[in-house]
């Protein structure tokens, strides 16, 4: 019976900035920062699924008040008008892209950290 592999303690940091495309944050994990990753993608998903449920909300209305009947009855369109909140969408999107921006940051900062460990001292 062979004994399984030795792993390696050097985490990959590719690998890392890879897990923070698909959700920031993960990276961070990956690499040992378990409290700021963490903090990272719960409020990465939050925003996620803030997103979702806002947009599912609203097509519901939408496909509700398109098939009721006249449209062009007072009040209907400016009703459509303000069903997706864009706002709050909007919001959303930034809060979500600081988020990716600063996980990707703080993997990039671990890469030069990671190099400057490695390379020889003159």
């Amino acid at each position: 019976m062979d004994a399984p592999p030795i792993l390696s303690k050097k985490k990959n940091l590719r690998f890392a900035a890879t897990l923070n495309l698909l959700v920031p944050g993960a990276g961070q994990v990956y690499l040992g920062q378990f409290v700021f990753g963490s903090v990272l993608v719960v409020g990465f998903v939050t925003c996620f699924v803030g997103t979702l449920v806002i947009f599912i909300r609203g097509y519901t209305r939408y496909i509700q008040l398109v098939t009721a009947g006249d449209i062009f009855s007072e009040g209907a369109l400016e009703q459509l008008g303000a069903i997706f909140h864009i706002r709050w969408l909007l919001g959303l999107l930034a809060i979500s892209l600081v988020i990716f921006g600063v996980s990707m940051a703080s993997v990039a900062m671990a890469s030069k950290n990671a190099n400057a460990d490695t390379t020889p001292a003159p």
